[in-house]
């Protein structure tokens, strides 16, 4: 609903996740047009002090908010950015010219009698106004910094996972196996196709298309950095112990490593192939593309190679699964789905959990490790 001119919240959300490349691209630019009309309404019949001063703090406003689109446009789109910013920002900056306007605004009246029997609460009420810009220039400025920094941690990581390659091709030198010679073409392989679909997802939040909806397509870039992240931790740590397996000449413990290496490199893979075919299928509707990015978000967070029991412990300490799914129903909230939805996916979730937890107790090799862990345990 709109009301004076300003789109409430609710509104704007919806039609944010909606927006396609063409219409967010003009999310900011209408920001600017509807404070603008808001700031002239709110200030008509104010003396030109009160005036200036507000006008000048929204061109200052107006400035961030280009500043802004501009680092999205050359690192990567930021919906929540804006999203955040209405729900907070232009609320707080929205509720404070209403307030003045009702002294000095368009239709306010006996503005001359206020603005001598009431110029300390004029002069407060513009005091708010500018704090309100100011806090909401501050915002963005902050988000500026938040987009840049996670950019440039996301070519830190590519740019980690090409070195590890060339490391990999290095010690394929070295190696005399044909098994491990096997698995260092295939971790190459794999690796290159998993960076060969995150570069074009990657193009996608770039491009301003029709087809695809920014909204929809940061949620997957979101997961898809932190998969590169987790794959390049992972090689990193295997990396390190195959180094001095080839310094030590001990082909066991290469061998060993890379086979984890292999592992990590078809996950990723796998991972990013799922996540970049999401995208293609043009996915509508927010609730629908959520609860696909949702599981496989959160089998990321909890997938461990070959987790210690001291991992396993950690992963299920109350207080992180509590973290886990505060995180999960509260991003399910922010896609737009009821109590209902969210209730009927937990649900349905949960019991796919279960499933697979039941199926993978009866692995025959799950079962000869707890029945061995039972004789230990026994002694």
């Amino acid at each position: 609903m709109t009301v004076n001119g300003v789109e409430d919240y609710d509104e704007f959300a919806a039609r944010l996740q909606k927006a396609n490349g063409e219409e967010y691209a003009k999310i900011p630019e209408e920001f600017k047009q509807e404070t603008q009309a808001h700031v002239e309404e709110a200030t008509a019949q104010a003396p030109p002090v009160v005036r200036n001063s507000v006008q000048q703090e929204a061109n200052k406003l107006y400035d961030k908010v280009d500043e802004t689109r501009e680092k999205e446009q050359y690192y990567t789109p930021s919906p929540k950015t804006w999203q955040e910013f209405k729900r907070s920002e232009m609320a707080h900056i929205n509720q404070a010219l209403n307030s003045l306007g009702e002294l000095v605004g368009k239709s306010a009246t006996n503005v001359k009698e206020n603005m001598t029997s009431r110029l300390d609460e004029v002069m407060d009420r513009t005091t708010k106004v500018i704090h309100s810009f100011r806090h909401a220039a501050s915002f963005l400025h902050r988000e500026q910094k938040r987009i840049e920094t996670e950019s440039l941690e996301m070519n830190e990581d590519i740019q980690r996972i090409q070195k590890n390659l060339k490391e990999i091709q290095n010690m394929m030198a070295y190696a005399q196996d044909p098994e491990i010679q096997k698995k260092g073409e295939g971790i190459l392989k794999d690796t290159v196709e998993m960076m060969k679909n995150f570069g074009e997802m990657y193009a996608l939040s770039q491009e301003p298309s029709k087809k695809f909806r920014p909204f929809r397509v940061a949620e997957h870039m979101e997961v898809a950095k932190d998969a590169i992240h987790k794959t390049r931790v992972e090689m990193d740590t295997y990396l390190t112990t195959a180094k001095t397996a080839v310094a030590t000449r001990s082909e066991s413990v290469l061998k060993n490593m890379i086979g984890k290496l292999q592992k990590a490199a078809k996950k990723g893979r796998s991972f990013m192939t799922g996540l970049k075919n999401s995208i293609s299928r043009g996915i509508q509707k927010g609730k629908d593309a959520y609860s696909a990015i949702s599981k496989m978000h959160l089998a990321l967070v909890l997938e461990k190679e070959e987790p210690s029991k001291l991992e396993e412990v950690e992963i299920m300490k109350p207080e992180n699964l509590q973290r886990m799914a505060d995180d999960m129903v509260e991003k399910m909230a922010k896609a737009g789905m009821t109590q209902a939805e969210i209730e009927v996916f937990s649900k349905n979730f949960v019991k796919d959990v279960q499933k697979k937890l039941d199926a993978a107790t009866k692995k025959p090799q799950t079962q000869e490790m707890t029945k061995e862990n039972e004789k230990i345990q026994t002694r």
